[in-house]
């Protein structure tokens, strides 16, 4: 086992935006980073602003929080 995700929106086979699990402390709670594989906002050719709106909305999707 690689990694453990906490969420995970898979697109197609290498493509994918997950909140992965870094580590359990002791106390119970979670470590956790966000990763975008093979995603076009990870390409570096993309202007700054399309990268930052589709980081958050990833984000907004990822984190688990209802939307009204």
């Amino acid at each position: 086992l690689d990694y453990m995700f906490q969420r995970i929106l898979l697109l197609k086979k290498k493509k994918y935006a997950a909140v992965k699990i870094e580590k359990i402390l002791d106390n119970g709670k979670v470590v956790t980073s966000t990763e975008f594989k093979g995603l076009d906002i990870v390409r570096r050719d993309w202007c700054p602003l399309s990268k930052t709106l589709g980081t958050r909305c990833l984000e907004a999707v990822l984190s688990g929080v209802e939307a009204e």
